[in-house]
């Protein structure tokens, strides 16, 4: 084994695991969401906001923590491919 496959796998573990704890935030972030909106909602199952603002800024972390999450799960399934790949190659 190589100083550059070491280092060519040492650069993927860490982006498996930054992909894992991006992933893991939105997951959590999306959560605290949902559990706000489901607090708030009103007996026709309407969730009540302050103002348009508040509106606004909760529509958008929405779809914000989705692409966040998208992005942990994409360098995650990405890296641990190529990982896998390199691994059994190297056999």
């Amino acid at each position: 084994m190589n100083s550059i496959d070491t280092q060519v796998k040492t650069i993927l573990i860490f982006a498996f695991i930054e992909g894992l704890v991006l992933y893991l935030i939105a997951g959590r972030m999306n959560y605290k969401k949902d559990k706000y909106e489901f607090e708030n909602r009103t007996s026709g199952g309407v969730v009540e906001s302050k103002d348009y603002k508040h509106y606004n800024r909760s529509k958008n972390s929405g779809k914000a923590f989705g692409c966040l999450g998208s992005i942990g799960f994409l360098l995650m399934a990405i890296s641990g491919i190529i990982f896998e790949f390199i691994w059994f190659m190297s056999k």
